[in-house]
């Protein structure tokens, strides 16, 4: 898990970038930035195998916040500056400019190397393959729609062209 807030220095704007390097069910981050909405931030999976998403911090101070998953279970992040009976909460002073802020949303700030077992890489398959899937029914759809106005096009311009 990783929580932090960063700063795009073109901008100026304030992130806060939330990862999970594993989830049994979907899970959502809700808080202060979000006015505490299940669903409104869900985590999606990453290109690392993590799942994260980037929400921006539009109010002043600190940033309280939960993971919200399947079936309500609520839970907190361990690696949070502190943890206590409003949830976990990211400290505003700890926003760090980054350049990657906005482009990259999960891409996790971490120093520790993580180990991935047989069950990460199954779990990472796993997601890429749903996510290549709907991304190709994405593509037939959208194939079968230009096709489908392509025809209803011609058979009009050939039906005004013919006078008689």
């Amino acid at each position: 898990m990783t929580a932090l807030l960063v700063v795009d220095p073109i901008t100026g704007r304030t992130f806060a970038r939330f990862v999970l390097d594993e989830a049994e069910d979907e899970v959502s981050v809700v808080g202060s930035f979000n006015d505490w909405s299940p669903g409104v931030h869900p985590l999606t999976s990453q290109d690392d195998g993590t799942l994260g998403v980037l929400a921006e911090v539009r109010h002043p101070g600190d940033v309280y916040f939960r993971y919200l998953a399947v079936g309500g279970r609520w839970f907190d992040d361990p690696t949070a500056h502190r943890i206590d009976e409003n949830g976990s909460m990211l400290l505003r002073g700890s926003a760090r400019a980054v350049d990657a802020a906005v482009s990259g949303p999960a891409k996790a700030d971490t120093t520790s190397a993580k180990r991935t077992t047989k069950a990460d890489k199954k779990k990472s398959a796993k997601r890429k393959a749903k996510a290549d899937k709907k991304s190709a029914e994405q593509k037939v759809k959208a194939g079968k729609a230009k096709a489908g106005k392509g025809a209803g096009t011609k058979a009009r311009k050939g039906a005004g062209s013919k006078k008689g």
